[in-house]
């Protein structure tokens, strides 16, 4: 019996050595490759883990002062920085401040291109005018005659935002300007800017203090006026006076009146806007300040 016994035992684990063990065995291959793949998926996120960039990296550049993109960490300069004339940034005059394009034209007169360029003269007291700091040219245009029309302040002042801000001086004034042709639109004056002749006609976005709406119709209406006079007088000018390109400035009291100018002047054709560059100036006074000085006489006596 221990003899049988033994063999029996000895049999039993023989075919537990070949097989005949429960049906996990044949399970543990697939197993096994799903344990494969799924290492080889697991691998793989963590490789797009490493390689991709990180918020945290970007947070950390732009704390370093790093340009990680998306905006502009330019700042402007401080006013101390604007002494010269034709210096960028923030410009404070004896009248106030101007924001805005204020150095950047100056840039523009290379260009081929049109331009639409914004700024923004904040004046200290409009009633308190006084022309005493004008610049020689904007001097001269104050105490001088006009062609016509009443726009001596806009005209001083537009002089004045060029000298202050682009180093512009006055060349020739309106009735200086030598023409081949007596017939049509002039310029109301021309001033040399970025080592450049350029002719400046001034004009505004005004239908009196108590309007408040500006239409699209408008906006079209004095931009294809004005636009069509610059291209005008410049088929005209001398070729002792000829200018590189023309300046067409519009003085506005309303910044809200800025997009309605803006939307129009982009619908015009590229024949109507040439090469002319578009600065539209807000006048805006000084909270409790009295009057204005563009479309008032601003001291004129």
């Amino acid at each position: 019996m221990k003899l049988h016994t033994c063999l029996f035992l000895t049999f039993a684990m023989v075919l537990a050595s070949v097989g005949c063990s429960p049906d996990t065995t044949d399970q543990s291959p697939d197993a096994a490759a799903q344990d494969v793949a799924n290492a080889d998926v697991g691998a793989e996120d963590a490789a797009n883990t490493d390689t991709a960039p990180s918020d945290s990296g970007n947070a950390a550049a732009s704390d370093a002062g790093l340009d990680v993109g998306g905006s502009d960490d330019t700042a402007s300069p401080p006013d101390a920085a604007n002494d010269d004339a034709g210096a960028a940034g923030p410009k404070t005059t004896k009248w106030g401040k101007i924001t805005g394009a204020c150095g950047t034209v100056g840039a523009e007169v290379g260009g081929s291109g049109p331009s639409f360029l914004v700024n923004t003269f904040t004046f200290n007291d409009a009633a308190a005018f006084s022309p005493d700091g004008l610049s020689t040219g904007a001097t001269k245009r104050y105490n001088g005659e006009n062609a016509g029309g009443s726009s001596i302040c806009s005209e001083v002042m537009s002089m004045q935002v060029l000298h202050e801000c682009e180093g512009a001086v006055l060349y020739k004034t309106e009735k200086e300007i030598v023409y081949t042709s007596d017939q049509g639109a002039i310029t109301d004056y021309e001033t040399t800017l970025a080592g450049e002749k350029i002719g400046v006609s001034v004009t505004r976005a005004y239908k009196g203090p108590t309007i408040t709406t500006y239409t699209d119709a408008d906006a079209v209406k004095l931009l294809t006026k004005k636009l069509g006079g610059v291209l005008a007088s410049t088929a005209k000018v001398s070729k002792a006076d000829k200018w590189k390109k023309q300046i067409l400035h519009i003085w506005t009291l309303r910044p809200d009146w800025v997009p309605t100018l803006k939307k129009a002047w982009m619908a015009m054709s590229a024949d109507l806007k040439a090469d002319t560059i578009v600065l539209v100036s807000i006048e805006v006074p000084v909270t409790g300040s009295a009057g204005w000085i563009v479309p008032d006489d601003c001291g004129v006596k």
